[in-house]
């Protein structure tokens, strides 16, 4: 584990009026809860403007974190999943007892590192990647209206990242009733490296402007080079990137 070198960086953009993305990043310092829990990172992105989706995104991380690592006795895909089901039922009680929050929520992808163990978490449109190889490798299925029409054969992957419906999330946490968020497990080796972002960098830039960044950088110059890769193509949105590299 102590190979392992982590970045995390978010920013605004040049359009949007406040930063709704919120991440997390957490490496344990009591070696016996990194060997038993291991790394635990996030991206959330928040739904309903201002500072209702702002506060919903960071209810998500926080929680999650909290959560994940109280919770014992749990396989990490379980702690995880319960983690998620906290997170929801947190924002859906903040949304109906606060007017200013009604409404909010938030799309979410948590990634644990155990080892050379990989557990994923998500529910909505920000994404976890595996690159290896100098291949980039996408984990995650977005839950997006736009993503099924890519998978119903109806748009292409090129027309969706246009498509005006494109902002049309499917699953988020703070919705009603339980959730299930997708689950997911991988074996790592090294040099592999685990990326998560939200759409700020996904909904622009393409699979190889990334996979070209992540094999030329260092693990700081790569996040810092990701972001800046949104921003040119208009920074149109928020945009979040954490990188482990094992």
């Amino acid at each position: 584990m102590s190979r392992i070198k982590a970045y995390q960086g978010t920013e605004r953009g040049m359009v949007r009026n406040e930063n709704e993305d919120s991440l997390l990043l957490h490496i344990p310092e009591d070696p016996w809860a990194l060997k038993g829990k291991g790394i635990l990172a996030a991206v959330a992105d928040g739904v309903g403007g201002g500072p209702a989706g702002k506060y919903a995104s960071s209810l998500a991380v926080d929680v999650v974190r909290e959560a994940y690592y109280n919770l014992t006795f749990l396989s990490p895909e379980e702690g995880l999943s319960r983690s998620f089901q906290f997170a929801n039922q947190t924002i859906r009680n903040e949304s109906s007892n606060t007017r200013e929050y009604s409404g909010m929520s938030t799309t979410c992808t948590a990634f644990v590192c155990i080892g050379h163990k990989g557990f994923f978490c998500h529910i909505g449109d920000c994404r976890a990647y595996l690159f290896r190889d100098r291949v980039l490798h996408q984990l995650t299925k977005d839950h997006s209206l736009v993503n099924e029409l890519i998978e119903g054969g109806i748009i292409s992957q090129e027309e969706g990242r246009f498509h005006p419906q494109r902002n049309i999330i499917l699953k988020v946490l703070g919705s009603s009733g339980d959730i299930s968020p997708d689950i997911g497990t991988i074996e790592l080796v090294n040099s592999d490296t685990i990326l998560l972002c939200s759409d700020g960098l996904h909904g622009y830039a393409s699979d190889e402007e990334i996979a070209s960044v992540l094999g030329e950088f260092s693990v700081d110059e790569a996040g810092k080079g990701l972001i800046e890769l949104s921003l040119s193509k208009g920074g149109y949105d928020n945009v979040s990137v954490i990188i482990i590299r094992i």
